[in-house]
C-alpha cells in the first residue's frame, strides 16, 4: 500500500499558553485563522514591529504617531490572539507587555524569523507562479486563469 499524498487531522492543534496575572490564556493558532484574518495578523504584526524601526528623519509628531499605530496595532493583534482575555485585562497592559506577547507568538509560529510574519501558502498575486517549482519541474503547470 503506498504512502498517504496528505496527512490531515481534524483534532485541536497544540496551542501557546500566555499567563497574565496568573491568569493562563490559550493563544489561537494558525490553522483557527481564516483567509483574511491572516491578511488582518500579517498587517498588524508588521505595524507593531515598526515601533522600533523610526529613522532620523522623521518629526516629534511622525514618532508619535508610529509609536501610538505601534501600539493600537499590538492592542488588536492581541484581541485576535487571546480571545479569552478580558477588554479591562487588555487595557491594563503597557506597552512592552504588549511587545512581549506579539513577540512571544512570533516565536511560536512557523514563520518566526523569516520576513514574513505568517506563513503565506497562495502567491502574492492571482496567475503569479509558486516559486517552490523549478523551471526542470516535471510537474504539469496550471494554466492562468
Amino acid at each position: 500500500m503506498s504512502k498517504p499524498l496528505l496527512t490531515l487531522s481534524t483534532l485541536d492543534p497544540e496551542r501557546p499558553v500566555i499567563a497574565i496575572d496568573d491568569v493562563r490564556y490559550e493563544c489561537r493558532v494558525i490553522e483557527d485563522f481564516g483567509a483574511v484574518e491572516i491578511a488582518r495578523m500579517e498587517r498588524l504584526l508588521r505595524e507593531a514591529n515598526r515601533f522600533r524601526n523610526g529613522d532620523e528623519t522623521e518629526t516629534d509628531e511622525q514618532a508619535e504617531a508610529r509609536a501610538q499605530a505601534a501600539e493600537d496595532a499590538c492592542r488588536k493583534a492581541i484581541r485576535l490572539l487571546l480571545p479569552d482575555l478580558p477588554a479591562e485585562t487588555l487595557a491594563k497592559l503597557r506597552l512592552m507587555q504588549l511587545l512581549a506577547i506579539v513577540q512571544a507568538y512570533q516565536s511560536f509560529i512557523p514563520a518566526a524569523g523569516q520576513q514574513q510574519a505568517l506563513p503565506s501558502p497562495l502567491p502574492s498575486r492571482i496567475g503569479a507562479r509558486s516559486s517552490r517549482v523549478s523551471k526542470d519541474s516535471t510537474a504539469a503547470t496550471p494554466p492562468a486563469g
